[in-house]
């Protein structure tokens, strides 16, 4: 008895050891570490990404790039150029143990390639002749030169055959990206047509020449057939010193009405005065048959008594081009935007076919077509705005989009010919044109800056309006992108009225003392009581300086900028001159000059601090005009480091660009040196990268340092910046 409860013993000890020993086995093993992520591709290339990774606490990314960037964020964001590229996460936990990741991140060439023809688009061959087509290149942004990749197709040019040929070119890149179809076309005939080198659907120049088919090209005008067929076709007799052109318009009557015709509805009025008259060649099947024209306002269209005016010739020719004039008097004098052409309006309904050509608008003394003025200059610099419209400013899709263009907010904005030039206010040959959309009485235009401009007391704004209605209100907003919302939140607005109806005024909307401020974003409203579908006319539109009046780019330290250093380009790149070199943009951080931080002899350098949500920024613009070659390699070199470290997603960028001339509405090219980098160093480092100037450098170069900061409430950190330098390789 004693023996088995001595065995008991031992088993049951031996089974507690066992238990025992399985316990300290599955205490000292830690969970296994899983590496991976997702990420997010902007149309620009930038990869967002996600790391989805188990049981770590340390990462170390590749980002698989020529210069083997790392970083060791969470989170991290990193700005690719076209390639394919290897990205390698390593998640590491507390006792050392790792897991590897790896994804491939294809950036893409979406941009399609350009064909250019060779020669002319339209030839004439004489029958007979030989034809050899000049061709065409075609250029690609990543390909190069594709020209041999172009695809000939559409007819075959056979020159013993009269006709009109149209011969295709296609092409697309190693992308797929197919470029638009480029065309020519060739007309061979016994004796060759003349094309047609100018044509103008314009209110201002009319001069409809068939260069173009207007139903298709529309070119402003908008053609409606009132029983009639209306066609594009070639001419059908070009043996003759009236008309030669390649292409007319021909007319088919219904047999419908005697009055039975065409009309052309313009998108601007046209001011016609006495004196002037209207000219077009016509080639008719019958002579003796009246040509009518018929001017008419859409506004107030209808019986001729309501204000539309009539004038008629007649034919003299059967099946012969000849070309008539059909004058207006004093009385006709108004404003008009359709034209209705008849052909033997007071006879009877028939099915003929006429054939014209040139309707051309010819103004008497004091017409209001072809007198306006073109503008010589234009500014969309906060420093000095002058929106003149020289150019098209153009739109952009989204608030906030590309600077310097117009947003519409329920509205449509349009650039077009100005719809009366006949006054002294304003004979401008282009505006702007606001269509509200009857959504809200605030349906509002914007333009947002690249840049803040300061508003000081006394300063305001000049703007010449074409209201429909006298005693609306325009009003202008100043607002600051980043903290803009209700008025009460910052923003300014002031407000004028019209005093006249379809008629130009320049009105004046003063800004007081208390409207100072620094604001990038303009805000004009028409009318804002009442929503509607109003269309406004608006022209000039100019900042005018009070004696306390600011600048643009964001501020500087004052003072006069010194030259650059002899070979280089970057002026004050120390930053002791603490001068008006450098544009200091805030952003929702701070940026300024310290005075106490420096690397080198001077005690000066460029600070950046950000937080959550902003992009502060130093930039130097437009620097180096005249000197700076295009497609040409220069280097940037500078010191940076982290006086308060980066956290919670905080990074560094560096941008080059290419500017064109000042007031152009070309884009400018942007180079980038670094993006994403959160890896800035408590110790003072040299950088240095490469930069190749775009093909239009006509307004110098710009450089721009950020610190950018997204995500968590915690994100942080300043960097300072000092000798800079931007010298040619």
């Amino acid at each position: 008895m004693k023996q088995l409860l001595r065995k008991f013993k031992q088993i049951s000890i031996l089974i507690l050891a066992i238990a025992f020993i399985g316990c300290e086995d599955d205490d000292a093993t830690l969970p296994t570490v899983t590496a991976g992520f997702t990420y997010t591709l902007s149309d620009e290339g930038v990869a967002t990404f996600i790391n989805i990774s188990e049981n770590a606490n340390k990462y170390t990314w590749n980002f698989g790039d020529q210069n083997g960037t790392t970083s060791s964020l969470i989170n991290p964001v990193f700005a690719y150029g076209i390639g394919s590229y290897t990205v390698k996460l390593t998640a590491i936990n507390v006792a050392g143990a790792s897991d590897t990741f790896e994804s491939i991140i294809m950036v893409l060439d979406k941009e399609a390639p350009l064909i250019a023809l060779i020669g002319d688009a339209t030839i004439n061959v004489t029958l007979g002749d030989t034809f050899t087509d000049p061709g065409a290149t075609a250029l690609d942004e990543v390909d190069g030169d594709i020209t041999a990749n172009i695809v000939v197709g559409g007819d075959t040019v056979d020159t013993s055959t009269e006709g009109t040929y149209v011969i295709t070119y296609n092409v697309s890149d190693s992308q797929g990206n197919a470029a638009d179809e480029v065309q020519r076309t060739v007309i061979v005939s016994a004796i060759a047509c003349e094309a047609e080198t100018e044509e103008s659907y314009n209110t201002a120049d009319l001069n409809i020449t068939f260069l173009t088919d207007p139903e298709v090209a529309g070119g402003g005008v908008s053609i409606f057939e009132d029983n009639v067929t209306y066609e594009y076709v070639d001419n059908p007799d070009i043996d003759n010193d009236v008309n030669k052109s390649c292409k007319v318009g021909k007319i088919t009557k219904s047999g419908v009405q005697p009055w039975d015709n065409l009309q052309i509805d313009f998108a601007d009025k046209f001011t016609f005065t006495d004196g002037s008259s209207i000219t077009m060649k016509v080639y008719s099947p019958v002579s003796g048959y009246n040509v009518t024209l018929k001017l008419e306002d859409k506004g107030s269209a209808g019986a001729i008594n309501s204000g539309d005016v009539l004038s008629t010739t007649q034919t003299t020719k059967t099946n012969e081009w000849e070309e008539l004039t059909i004058p207006f008097n004093a009385s006709s004098s108004g404003k008009y935007d359709k034209m209705v052409i008849f052909f033997d309006l007071q006879g009877v309904a028939n099915t003929n076919a006429y054939y014209i050509d040139d309707i051309k608008l010819n103004l008497g003394g004091g017409g209001g077509g072809g007198g306006c003025t073109a503008e010589t200059m234009q500014s969309l610099s906060p420093s000095d705005f002058n929106l003149t419209f020289m150019n098209d400013p153009g739109t952009t899709a989204t608030q906030g989009g590309e600077s310097n263009k117009f947003f519409e907010d329920n509205v449509t904005y349009e650039y077009v010919d100005n719809p009366d030039f006949s006054g002294s206010v304003n004979t401008s040959c282009k505006v702007g044109k606001v269509t509200k959309s009857n959504v809200q009485p605030w349906d509002n235009l914007q333009i947002d800056f690249d840049e803040k401009f300061t508003f000081a007391d006394g300063d305001n704004f000049t703007i010449k309006v074409f209201s429909p209605v006298s005693g609306y209100k325009v009003t202008l907003k100043l607002e600051d992108k980043t903290t803009s919302g209700a008025t009460n939140s910052g923003d300014r607005a002031s407000t004028a009225a019209t005093t006249k109806t379809n008629e130009w005024e320049e009105l004046t909307i003063p800004f007081g003392a208390g409207d100072s401020g620094i604001y990038d974003r303009l805000v004009i409203f028409f009318d804002l009581a009442t929503a509607s579908t109003n269309t406004y006319y608006f022209d000039d539109l100019k900042l005018n300086r009070g004696s306390g009046g600011g600048g643009g780019g964001g501020g500087g330290g004052g003072g006069t900028c010194p030259a650059p250093p002899a070979g280089d380009f970057i002026s004050d790149g120390d930053f002791e001159a603490n001068a008006d070199c450098w544009g200091l943009f805030d952003n929702g951080g701070t940026t300024t000059i310290s005075t106490s931080i420096s690397n080198g002899g001077g005690t000066n350098s460029g600070q950046i601090t950000t937080a959550q949500g902003a992009n502060p920024g130093l930039k130097q613009e437009r620097f180096g005009v005249g000197t700076i070659q295009p497609n040409t390699t220069y280097v940037v070199t500078f010191d940076i480091q982290a006086s308060s470290a980066l956290v919670d997603g905080a990074v560094f960028q560096a941008f080059t660009f290419s500017e064109p001339a000042d007031g152009s509405n070309d884009p400018a090219t942007q180079h980038v040196l670094v993006a994403g980098d959160a890896s800035v160093t408590a110790n003072w480092a040299t950088r240095t990268y490469e930069f190749t100037t775009a093909g239009n450098v006509d307004g110098g170069v710009s450089l721009l340092f950020e610190l950018v900061c997204g995500g968590a409430a915690t994100c942080g950190g300043t960097i300072n910046i000092d000798n800079v330098s931007v010298v040619a390789k």
